[in-house]
């Protein structure tokens, strides 16, 4: 989370609009929880709300069916943050378009890692198209 956290405030810092979606179920449309698009400080006080409010107990939807709805939202929306497992991530079949990075824990930091490289834009760093 911590990560994710970083994330937010950069793109705030940045003046970076960005949404958020989370693999975990709830009831009504759609069946996952989303925050839409959006920038600056309130942005960034909902995103962490959000956050805070996610627990490792919550029920969430198969990886692949969840790896769907980010594709269309990455198609969509310039920057995609997704938060899951290097191997599940792997599986997804997002946008050929869209730089796939991933943050792992190193001693007390992170570090930010290429997963996988979009074939139109190599060399952005988390943008899409």
């Amino acid at each position: 989370m911590r990560g994710i956290a970083f994330l937010l405030h950069y793109a705030t810092k940045h003046n970076i609009s960005f949404s958020i979606l989370v693999n975990i179920k709830k009831l009504g449309n759609p069946s996952y929880i989303v925050m839409n698009s959006g920038e600056g400080k309130q942005q960034l006080y909902a995103g962490m709300m959000l956050l805070a409010r996610i627990k490792v107990e919550n029920v969430m939807i198969p990886s692949m069916t969840f790896g769907q709805i980010l594709h269309h939202h990455a198609v969509r929306h310039p920057y995609v943050i997704a938060c899951a497992e290097r191997v599940v991530m792997e599986n997804w079949n997002l946008p050929v378009s869209t730089d796939g990075f991933v943050l792992e824990n190193v001693g007390r930091g992170l570090k930010l890692e290429r997963l996988r490289q979009g074939r139109k834009h190599q060399g952005t760093l988390m943008k899409h198209a």
